[in-house]
């Protein structure tokens, strides 16, 4: 089973449009330096996206392994994104860029070979934050090695842009910040979600928006600054196309996250009912969580799914309860009925709570 939310649709979006970055590049021909590395930053960011894809879409254990492409396509992509900073417009540290190359691909596969083998020794759990299944606590290594590279390659377009004037000063300017926008953008989004400044969804359309918008500017700038050689047409279809997919995850994202809504309205109003009548929890649900007001506890009732040991679900719950409690009158009017019974997290059971 497939599961396509706004989240699915989005990365899927981010794919699309970096695969034909990506083909477009790859069709260019006599590249110069910069754009052959310019094309393998986009296949690193391709599969990156694949990754975040397969996560969104696959709402099972199997789609834990979406860190593998993710971790891998983040790593790799920033050491491209420094040695294009070396090599556009020309480059003026040859040695340099070598010895840099080397230091952040060994960088690169330490960190990526460290996460693989605690990733496999730890093993797969949901991520109740994130709604998706997870190596849980992995990934603290990583971040701050991406963090340190791009604090690298704006070290290096900085000094590059000071060294040159007017029209090349101005491109490799742009060209630094369109880098940006989808590389740091999401991860300055990523920490406002773990430390729960925004949701996960306003991560997500971050994510989305920032990587499209970034891919763009990175296209449109390119293009105009290139000395290979792009045709009008070319120039035309390629803002066409990012248009219409901009165009796509707007209407996608109102349309799903309505559906969303609705979903988890219907689904919380059944468990409600066969709790009810039945004094059973419906087959749909993930997991199913007991609370005594009294005594303050919470206990598991049912996890067919399994991972809520991993998980500090008890604190989250709470949180969630008193979220509820905080509502307007009447929207929590059916929890003392049931004993506060159902823990279920409405759009966490809509993921993997059916087939």
């Amino acid at each position: 089973m497939l599961y396509f939310d706004a989240w699915g649709i989005g990365t899927l979006v981010c794919v699309v449009f970096a695969l034909l970055l990506l083909l477009y590049l790859l069709n260019l021909r006599n590249k110069s330096g910069y754009s052959r590395v310019l094309t393998i930053f986009f296949f690193a960011a391709f599969l990156m996206n694949v990754g975040f894809f397969m996560g969104a879409v696959l709402p099972f254990p199997l789609g834990a392994y979406h860190r593998f492409l993710t971790v891998h396509g983040s790593l790799f992509s920033i050491v491209l994104m420094i040695q294009f900073a070396y090599a556009y417009p020309r480059n003026l540290h040859v040695r340099e860029s070598r010895i840099v190359l080397g230091i952040t691909l060994f960088l690169s596969v330490t960190l990526s070979a460290a996460f693989i083998i605690e990733a496999l020794r730890q093993g797969p759990a949901f991520d109740f934050k994130g709604q998706v299944f997870n190596f849980l606590g992995l990934g603290k290594r990583t971040a701050l090695g991406l963090l340190l590279q791009i604090a690298w390659f704006i070290s290096v377009m900085i000094r590059k842009a000071r060294s040159l004037e007017g029209a090349e000063r101005r491109a490799i300017i742009l060209i630094m910040i369109a880098l940006l926008i989808p590389s740091l953008g999401p991860a300055i989004g990523n920490a406002l979600f773990q430390r729960e400044i925004v949701s996960h969804g306003v991560f997500q359309q971050f994510f989305v928006v920032l990587s499209v918008l970034g891919y763009f500017t990175i296209t449109i700038i390119f293009i105009n600054n290139t000395v290979d050689r792009t045709s009008f047409m070319t120039k035309i279809v390629g803002i066409s196309v990012v248009t219409l997919l901009m165009v796509v995850q707007i209407f996608s994202t109102v349309v799903t996250l309505n559906k969303d809504a609705y979903f988890d309205r219907i689904r919380r109003g059944e468990a409600v009912q066969s709790l009810l009548i039945n004094g059973t929890p419906p087959d749909s649900a993930a997991y199913v969580l007991s609370y005594s007001p009294g005594e303050d506890q919470v206990r598991i009732v049912a996890d067919p799914v399994g991972g809520l040991e991993d998980y500090d679900f008890r604190s989250d719950f709470r949180e969630r309860l008193a979220t509820a409690q905080a509502a307007p009158a009447g929207a929590v009017r059916d929890l003392p009925r049931v004993n506060r019974a159902l823990g279920v997290a409405g759009h966490a059971q809509s993921r993997h709570g059916e087939g």
